[in-house]
């Protein structure tokens, strides 16, 4: 199974592909600075079919490294979600005549509860940072 990595030097003659969405360049065949664009609309139903082979085959034959990561910061998102509800955010505000409060209720942060809870910063050892 081949890398991105491997398909360097296929890309490297003029770097015009790299870091860019040539799908509508691939089933055109225009790969001028104009082709060059992530605009799919108004391809016709045969370059479509076009661009659904080519997923189709990328899919197939290159491993979708990233997909493992999105799979554990979904994980990660629903962690944060649990530790809100378990955690919940407290309301603040700021006015110039009065300066900046911060308080607590039974639906501070938008998650209803039946306690208000006190304001407080919770410390996150992994980012080194609070909310």
């Amino acid at each position: 199974m081949l890398g991105v990595f491997d398909w360097v030097k296929f890309y490297e003659k003029d770097y015009e592909l790299v870091g860019r969405d040539a799908t509508r360049a691939f089933v055109s065949g225009d790969f001028s600075e104009s082709g060059l664009v992530d605009n799919v609309e108004g391809l016709g139903y045969q370059d479509l079919l076009g661009v659904f082979d080519w997923v189709k085959f990328y899919e197939k034959d290159y491993e979708l490294e990233v997909v493992e990561l999105i799979d554990s910061s979904l994980n990660w998102k629903d962690i944060q979600a649990e530790e809100t509800k378990v955690f919940p955010p407290c309301n603040s505000e700021w006015r110039k005549d009065i300066g900046g409060r911060v308080w607590c209720s039974k639906k501070s942060g938008g998650i209803e509860r039946e306690w208000s809870g006190v304001p407080r910063k919770l410390f996150d050892p992994a980012s080194k940072s609070s909310r």
